[in-house]
């Protein structure tokens, strides 16, 4: 198995802290790695978080849906406490998806494809 980069996510600076934690906890706990980057320049506020998965040939489907429901999870708590939810799910080959406006099944659907 290797470990292979497979989303990044855009947590915007407006999202409180204690509910990034929170978030890349949950992703954490599927066994994905989350890594904080640098901010980048032109969105320097936010906070980008890469998630790279240890899989073999074949698996990439299975931790897309593991995740979608630890961060569906997720935004379901977020909301429950009337918190926004800004956070985008990017990878260079798609259109980056905005977890404030997208269905549970579209998050599974993007990221296990």
């Amino acid at each position: 198995m290797s470990e292979v980069p497979f989303v990044s996510l855009v947590i915007s600076s407006n999202t409180p802290d204690d509910e990034v934690e929170s978030l890349l906890s949950s992703i954490r706990l599927t066994s994905a790695n989350v890594q904080q980057l640098e901010k980048r320049a032109f969105i320097a506020d936010d906070i980008i978080a890469l998630i790279t998965v240890a899989v073999g040939v074949g698996q990439i489907a299975e931790y897309g849906i593991k995740i979608a429901k630890a961060i569906n999870s997720w935004r379901h708590k977020a909301k429950e406490k009337e918190i926004q939810v800004e956070v985008k799910l990017e990878r260079p080959d798609r259109a980056s998806l905005d977890l404030n406006t997208a269905t549970d099944k579209e998050v599974e659907e993007w990221l296990s494809k």
